[in-house]
């Protein structure tokens, strides 16, 4: 073999184990800016959850400074989507608040614990808590992950649905 051809295998050889060792790279916490500052709050059960101005104030949180736009709220390295009341003059003020949906930990998480997937006993419930973390930031970028006010009363030409079907999940242990 030649030089320039061990050269140019070596050459290759580094670059694929370099591939590898960066697909390999990513470990879960993406999502996290160190520069960036975080509210942690814990949830127990699903609901709808408000966040008002002397709540955030009383942690903390200097809210007078945060441009109510580029609030984020995190839960398991995902966005969630959240209802900032009051946001459009770009100030939070004393009337203004934060509303989301959220729920509390399941066993999502809990089903890399097992070789196979179907060896998780109870998906629903996680083997460690029941308590979610989530956690609020904001930094100069507007979220993209709000929910909208939405009001329409006129019924003109709507028909009542005579029935109404729901599906709900009730793991009792």
């Amino acid at each position: 073999m030649t030089r320039s051809r061990f050269v140019k295998i070596s050459f290759i050889i580094s670059i694929l184990i370099q591939i590898g060792f960066e697909s390999f790279g990513q470990i879960g916490n993406e999502w996290y800016n160190s520069s960036q500052s975080y509210f942690k709050f814990k949830i127990g059960q699903k609901g709808i959850y408000r966040l008002n101005y002397n709540t955030l104030s009383n942690h903390g949180i200097q809210i007078d400074d945060i441009d109510p736009k580029t609030i984020k709220i995190f839960k398991n390295g995902e966005e969630q989507y959240i209802f900032v009341s009051g946001q459009d003059d770009n100030r939070f003020d004393k009337n203004d608040f934060i509303e989301l949906y959220a729920t509390k930990n399941n066993g999502s998480l809990d089903v890399e614990l097992y070789k196979d997937p179907a060896n998780q006993p109870n998906p629903y419930q996680s083997l460690f808590t029941d308590t979610s973390n989530y956690y609020l930031t904001w930094n100069d970028n507007q979220s993209s992950k709000r929910i909208e006010s939405y009001y329409n009363n006129d019924y003109t030409g709507k028909t009542a649905d005579s029935y109404f079907i729901a599906f709900e999940f009730i793991n009792e242990t």
